[in-house]
């Protein structure tokens, strides 16, 4: 980026206000999870990891994705994260692909979801709480790194 210049994030920034950004530390959480949740669904046939754990780590996953971009404070992202998961879930609810044409699509129907269970609401919380300590943590070990170091 040139000395007084706009680069290109720059322009990005000014996009509808929101606060663009590239956060290689949550985009490289975010692959990782993502690698996680592809070998759960190709792997994985139990009764407990597949169908709730799954649940909870995409939750992580949407929000590593979006923080990987943008620049808001973590209690938004993951608000903002589970409005998403609980309306997919409503979708769902109303049968969303089938009302599109889209059942005989193996994509659409894993990606939107067949059917809702309360138990994927359950889990999109606990995968919400598991995010909410992971951000405390953080939170709490900047800080202590940041005061402990002498000046």
């Amino acid at each position: 980026m040139k000395a007084g210049g706009a680069g290109r994030f720059d322009v990005l920034r000014r996009v509808r206000g929101i606060p663009w950004r590239l956060s290689g530390r949550w985009l490289v959480g975010a692959v990782g999870i993502f690698a996680l949740e592809v070998f759960i669904a190709l792997r994985v046939h139990d009764r407990w990891v597949r169908p709730y754990g799954g649940d909870a780590l995409v939750v992580a996953l949407v929000h590593a994705a979006v923080r990987s971009v943008v620049a808001w404070p973590w209690r938004w992202v993951l608000a903002g994260t589970l409005l998403f998961a609980f309306t997919v879930e409503g979708l769902q609810a109303l049968h969303l692909v089938r009302f599109l044409h889209l059942q005989s699509s193996r994509f659409w129907s894993i990606v939107l979801g067949t059917h809702a269970d309360v138990s994927d609401l359950a889990s999109y919380a606990l995968g919400g709480l598991g995010v909410a300590l992971f951000e405390e943590m953080t939170a709490r070990r900047a800080m202590t790194g940041r005061r402990a170091r002498p000046r």
